[in-house]
């Protein structure tokens, strides 16, 4: 089932770090760090998917994935690359059941958590027949309004599915027959679903897009990447909302981040307990820069 003219957030990955473990956290406990990265899930067990650079997964029985790069199998988390927290569109249906929304969600790890949200996925479902046809004919001509260089149909029995960019991009657009794919068709009708998905920078800046002005911004910001003229269904797919183009974001790097914020409260935190260690740490700072300079010169 789904709503007419719903406007969702479909996909969330986010990656979060610490310096040092969080109070209640046994980071030698999988289990423990999961509930830390993942606190409204429960039921948490091992897992054997494999998400690329993490060799420890676990899973909630929402389906929310936690994973992490388990330090020479000690069950604790390395920080190199943080502990990766992964609600699919299927997980993030079971937590709305339990009345935690998709904004609510989003809003937690941006504000509250203030990780890193490496991909979300956008997207807006209706109850209109889209001319594919049509589609498909304007990704041959490439009269599609986009920036994307690639642009693809693929037919089968299910309906058709129009791609715009490409999957390892930024950003990638994929319109089709959601209740085709669903078997629905017969018993619930049309259901058209435009989705796009956004990595990187581009992540970034929809979700302060999002946090600012809500989900009804969706359509917009799909026809800012991507409109077609002149193919029945597609405005009112989008609701008849003008273009809304969102700019990556300049900010600063997830490394300078950290030193500024996370190091500096473990290191004033440290300084209240160890004598002269503000000072040990200046004095080895400017040696480092010595050493640098010495080396550019």
């Amino acid at each position: 089932m789904y709503a007419n003219g719903a406007r969702l957030i479909d996909w969330l990955s986010m990656t979060q770090f610490w310096v040092e473990a969080p109070l209640g956290v046994q980071p030698h406990d999988a289990f423990s760090v999961a509930a830390w990265a993942a606190p409204m899930c429960v039921g948490w067990t091992y897992s054997d998917v494999k998400l690329r650079g993490y060799n420890r997964a676990i899973v909630s029985d929402e389906g929310v994935i936690v994973a992490f790069n388990d330090r020479a199998g000690s069950g604790t988390p390395e920080m190199d690359k943080g502990i990766h927290t992964q609600f699919s569109g299927k997980a993030l249906n079971t937590l709305g059941v339990f009345g935690i929304t998709d904004m609510e969600l989003l809003r937690w790890a941006w504000v509250e958590r203030d990780a890193r949200i490496t991909r979300i996925d956008i997207a807006v479902d209706a109850s209109v027949p889209v001319d594919f046809e049509a589609m498909s004919e304007s990704v041959q001509s490439k009269t599609a309004k986009t920036l994307a260089s690639t642009m693809s149909f693929v037919r089968s029995r299910t309906g058709t599915t129009v791609y715009v960019g490409h999957r390892s991009s930024e950003k990638f657009l994929r319109v089709y027959d959601k209740a085709g794919e669903q078997g629905t068709k017969e018993s619930e009708g049309e259901w058209t679903r435009a989705e796009l998905v956004l990595k990187g920078k581009s992540a970034i800046s929809v979700v302060e897009r999002l946090l600012a002005d809500g989900k009804d911004v969706i359509p917009a910001i799909i026809r800012g990447y991507c409109d077609f003229d002149d193919v029945g269904g597609w405005d009112e797919l989008l609701g008849g909302l003008e273009a809304v183009k969102v700019k990556r974001p300049v900010r600063e790097s997830d490394t300078e981040k950290w030193l500024l914020e996370s190091v500096t409260k473990t290191l004033a935190k440290r300084s209240l307990e160890t004598e002269g260690l503000i000072e040990a740490f200046i004095a080895r700072l400017n040696e480092e820069l010595d050493e640098l300079l010495a080396y550019q010169d």
